[in-house]
C-alpha cells in the first residue's frame, strides 16, 4: 500500500467522530506531560511504584522517590536504569549525551524541562542539558518517535519536570522550608540545597529553592585522579502556582544552571580527549516557562499548552600551550604583526536561544459502546545558534584575518525554525483501542549573520525550507484484566544540522565530494542537496499489569519488540556525489528487545530491566561497513530493597551489567581506553563490566532524612558508551565513592 494512500484513509479516519457524543473521563493519560502531572498517592498502606510503565506504549516513568534513591549527580546518570538507554560520551555533564536504541545526541532524542525544548548543536560536546537532578520530581523517557512530543526525536525523548511547592506541603501546611547537605567522598564534591516553599494565598503556590556542588577531580578505579573534571556548578528553580478558577491552573517557572569557570578538555565527550587540548569553561543557562490545563466541566474544551524561552552562553577561554586553537603570545602586553598567524588567547563565546510554543485539546466523546479521545495540536519551535570567537591578535579579527569580527566559518550562525500541526484519534471499542495520527511539519533553516553575506556572495540560497507528513498508527487489545497486547508504527524524520546546510571550509560535509571535472561539487555548504533522515519504527509490546496483590503490593511488566529502518544518512561519511549531485544512499537497520519488571510492596521492593539491540548498515541494497559505535553492549539492570518499622529503615543493592560489544574492525586502544576495552580477532570490544551500588535510608522523624549510598562498590573500570566520531568507547567514569546526605524538612 503506498504512502499517500495511508495517509489520505488516516486522515479521513481521524477526523470521523461519532455524531452522538458527550464528554467522559478517560482512563489513559493523552501523553507523557498529563503521566508525569499525575500524583503519588498512598491509600491505607498501598504504595504507588516509583516506576510507572503504560501497557500500551513505550514509555517509562520515574518519580522522585526513585530520584532521590539513586543521588544522582546528573539527569544521564539517573536515567540509566530504563532499558534501551545509556549516557554516552561523559564523564562530565557538558559532554554527555543521551543514548536511545544507540541514537545519540539531541538532533535524535528531544529534551524537554517542563514542556520546553533544551539542548544545541554543537561540535565535540554534549547534549547542552544543564539541569540539577535535585530539582526535578519525575522523568518520563520515551523510546522511539511520538507524533505529540515533536519531529526529530527519532531515538525518542526525555521529558523532565521539575518540582513545585505542592511536592513538599502537607495538608493544612501553608509554608516550609528544606535544607540538605550531602558529601562525596570520592571527588570531595559538596551538596548544599536550600528550598522555601509555601501557599501565599489559597489559590497560589511558590516555590524557591538553590542548589550548589562543589568538588575536585574524580578518582578513576584504583585511585588515580581523572584530570579536568572538578565540579562547581550552582542550580536554582523558581515556581508559582495559580489556580484563578476551579477549571484553570496556570505555572511560572524560571529554572537556572551555572558552572565554572572550571578546566576541562574541549574535546568534551571522547576517549580521545587530547583533540583540542584543554579550555577554561563557563556555562551559563537559564529556562523560563509559563504553562497552563483549562478543562471546564462537561465541556469538549481540555487545552494544555506550553510557552517557553531558553537561552545558553557557553564561553570557552583557551590559552596558548593549554588548547591547540591558541597559539602565540599568552600575557598582554604582546607586539602583534598583520602577518601574524598566532592568536594569543581565544574566547569562543557561543550562544543559544530557544522559543518552545505548543497548544493541545483532548476532547473526550462517548456513543453507544465507542468512546475515545481526539487529540488536535499545534507546535513551534525556533532554535538560534550564533558563536563568535574572537583573539587577542587584532589582525586575526580585523576584515582580512581569519575570524573577521568573530566570525568562523566552520561554525556558522543560524536559525531552525519548525511549525507544526498534530492530530490524533484513539477510538475505543470494548478490549480494542486503535489510535491513527498524523503529524505534519514546515521546517524553515536560514544563516544569519555573516554565513549569510558570504553565502549570498558565493550565489547560494542563504534560507531553505521544507514540509513533512508523517503519520503514526497504534492498536492495543486487551484480553483480560491483567494482560496488554499491542502494537504500534510511526514514521519520523531527522532535519539535518545547521552545518550541514552552511557549514563551509573544514566543516562542509560536501566538500570532498568531485564536481566530475576537478574541484568540489558543492563548495560552498551542502544547502538543500542532502534531505532529512527518514525512519520508520515498528514496536509490539506485551504487558502484563495484575490488580493489587493481597498484601497491597503491585506489579508490573511490560516486553518489547521493536524494528527501525532509517533512511538518507546524514553527515560526511554518508554522502556520495553521483551524476553530478548529491545523494544519500546508506540506510540503517536496527532489532531490539526491552523487558521491564517492577514490584513495590510495604516492606519488599525490586525492579529489572534488560536490553539488547543489533544494528546494521546497508547501501545500495547490501550490507555496507561494519555498524558498531554508539550501539551499547546488551545490558541488564537489577534493583532489590527493603523496608522495615513502616518506612523509617530502608536499604537497597542495585546491579548494572554491560556484556561485551565490538565497536571497531580496528585493533587498538589508547590511554583512555584501555581499561574498558579489548582486542580481539575481529577488532576492538567495549569489554564488559558489572556495576555495583549498595544504600541505606533512615528516618528518625517524619521530617528527618539520613542517607548513606556506595557506589561501584567494587571500584571496578568502567567506560561511558562512545560513538562513531573517534571515540567508540567512552571516557571512563568514576571509582567507587561513598556518598552521605541529610535532609530537613520545617
Amino acid at each position: 500500500m503506498s504512502r499517500p494512500t495511508v495517509t489520505a484513509g488516516l486522515g479521513l479516519w481521524l477526523v470521523a467522530l461519532p455524531l452522538q457524543a458527550q464528554a467522559q473521563a478517560h482512563t489513559q493519560p493523552a501523553d507523557a506531560a498529563q503521566a508525569e502531572a499525575t500524583p503519588v498517592i498512598v491509600i491505607s498502606g498501598q504504595r504507588t511504584p516509583p516506576v510507572a510503565l503504560p501497557p500500551t506504549d513505550n514509555r517509562t516513568v520515574l518519580d522522585a522517590e526513585l530520584i532521590e534513591r539513586r543521588q544522582s549527580g546528573s539527569l544521564f546518570d539517573l536515567v540509566q536504569e530504563a532499558p534501551g538507554v545509556s549516557a554516552a560520551g561523559g564523564p562530565r555533564t557538558s559532554g554527555m549525551k543521551f543514548n536511545i536504541r544507540g541514537f545519540r545526541g539531541n538532533d535524535d532524542v528531544v529534551f524537554k524541562i517542563d514542556g520546553g525544548v533544551k539542548g544545541f548543536e554543537k561540535y565535540r560536546f554534549g547534549s547542552g542539558v544543564f539541569i540539577e537532578p535535585e530539582l526535578i520530581k519525575s522523568v518520563t523517557v520515551e523510546r522511539g518517535p511520538s507524533l505529540l512530543t515533536g519531529s526529530g526525536a527519532i531515538g525518542g525523548a526525555v521529558v523532565a519536570t521539575t518540582k513545585s511547592a505542592a511536592d513538599f506541603l502537607r495538608a493544612g501546611e501553608r509554608a516550609g522550608g528544606l535544607v540538605k547537605l550531602g558529601y562525596d567522598a570520592n571527588s570531595r564534591e559538596r551538596l548544599r540545597m536550600l528550598t522555601a516553599f509555601g501557599r501565599p494565598t489559597a489559590s497560589t503556590d511558590l516555590l524557591v529553592s538553590v542548589v550548589r556542588r562543589d568538588g575536585d577531580d574524580f578518582k578513576l578505579a584504583g585511585g588515580a585522579r581523572s584530570p579536568a573534571t572538578a565540579t562547581q556548578s550552582e542550580g536554582s528553580l523558581v515556581k508559582l502556582g495559580w489556580v484563578p478558577l476551579d477549571d484553570l491552573q496556570l505555572e511560572l517557572s524560571r529554572t537556572a544552571y551555572r558552572s565554572g569557570p572550571v578546566f576541562t578538555p574541549y574535546d568534551a565527550n571522547s576517549s580521545t580527549a587530547g583533540v583540542g587540548g584543554y579550555v577554561h569553561q563557563t556555562v551559563d543557562d537559564e529556562t523560563v516557562n509559563l504553562r497552563f490545563t483549562w478543562e471546564p466541566p462537561q465541556s469538549w474544551i481540555r487545552l494544555r499548552g506550553t510557552l517557553a524561552h531558553e537561552t545558553t552562553h557557553l564561553l570557552n577561554r583557551m590559552q596558548p600551550g593549554e588548547s591547540n586553537f591558541a597559539s602565540g603570545c599568552a600575557q598582554a602586553p604582546c607586539d602583534w604583526t598583520p602577518d601574524d598567524s598566532d592568536t594569543g588567547v581565544v574566547h569562543d563565546r557561543w550562544h543559544y536561544d530557544i522559543w518552545t510554543a505548543e497548544v493541545f485539546n483532548d476532547t473526550r466523546w462517548q456513543a453507544g459502546p465507542w468512546q475515545g479521545v481526539l487529540t488536535v495540536g499545534a507546535q513551534a519551535l525556533r532554535n538560534r545558534r550564533d558563536l563568535r570567537r574572537l583573539t587577542d591578535n587584532p589582525y586575526q579579527n580585523g576584515p582580512d584575518g581569519r575570524y573577521p569580527d568573530g566570525f568562523d566559518a566552520q561554525q556558522p550562525p543560524g536559525t531552525r525554525s519548525s511549525v507544526a500541526w498534530v492530530l490524533q484519534h484513539a477510538f475505543t471499542l470494548g478490549a480494542v483501542t486503535v489510535t491513527p495520527g498524523l503529524r505534519w511539519d514546515r521546517y524553515t533553516l536560514e544563516a544569519d549573520g555573516p554565513a549569510a553575506s558570504m553565502r549570498q556572495a558565493a550565489g547560494e540560497p542563504a534560507r531553505y525550507r521544507f514540509e513533512r507528513r508523517t503519520p503514526g498508527l497504534s492498536i492495543a487489545w486487551k484480553p483480560s484484566a491483567a494482560w496488554w497486547l499491542s502494537y504500534r508504527v510511526v514514521e519520523s524524520f531527522r532535519p539535518p544540522l545547521l552545518t550541514d546546510y552552511f557549514g563551509m571550509e573544514a566543516a562542509n560535509p560536501c566538500g570532498a565530494l568531485p564536481n566530475g571535472q576537478g574541484g568540489q561539487l558543492l563548495p560552498n555548504g551542502c544547502g538543500d542537496a542532502i534531505q532529512p533522515t527518514e525512519s520508520l519504527n515498528r514496536e509490539w509490546s506485551l504487558a502484563w499489569t495484575p490488580p493489587r496483590w493481597a498484601s497491597g503490593a503491585s506489579t508490573q511488566a511490560r516486553l518489547t519488540l521493536y524494528r527501525i529502518d532509517s533512511r538518507h544518512l546524514n553527515g560526511a561519511s554518508y554522502l556520495v556525489a553521483e551524476d553530478g549531485r548529491v545523494v544519500q544512499p546508506f540506510r540503517e537497520k536496527r532489532r531490539g528487545v526491552e523487558l521491564e519488571v517492577q514490584h513495590e510492596g510495604r516492606e519488599l521492593y525490586g525492579s529489572f530491566g534488560l536490553s539488547r539491540i543489533l544494528a546494521e548498515r546497508w547501501r545500495d541494497g547490501q550490507p555496507a561497513k561494519a555498524f558498531f559505535g554508539g550501539i551499547p553492549g546488551t545490558t541488564a539492570n537489577l534493583s532489590l530493597g527493603r523496608r522495615w518499622q513502616q518506612g523509617r529503615w530502608e536499604a537497597g543493592w542495585r546491579l548494572r551489567q554491560i556484556w561485551d560489544q565490538k565497536v571497531s574492525e580496528a585493533r587498538q586502544l589508547n590511554a583512555n581506553t584501555q581499561w574498558c576495552g579489548k582486542v580481539t580477532s575481529q577488532g576492538t570490544v567495549h569489554a564488559a563490566n558489572t556495576q555495583q551500588d549498595v544504600y541505606a535510608f533512615w528516618r528518625p522523624t517524619e521530617r528527618l532524612t539520613l542517607q548513606v549510598g556506595l557506589h561501584n562498590l567494587f571500584d571496578k573500570h568502567w567506560c561511558h558508551a562512545g560513538d562513531e566520531l573517534g571515540n567508540e568507547i567512552g571516557l571512563q567514569g568514576a571509582g567507587r565513592s561513598l556518598q552521605l546526605s541529610i535532609t530537613a524538612q520545617y
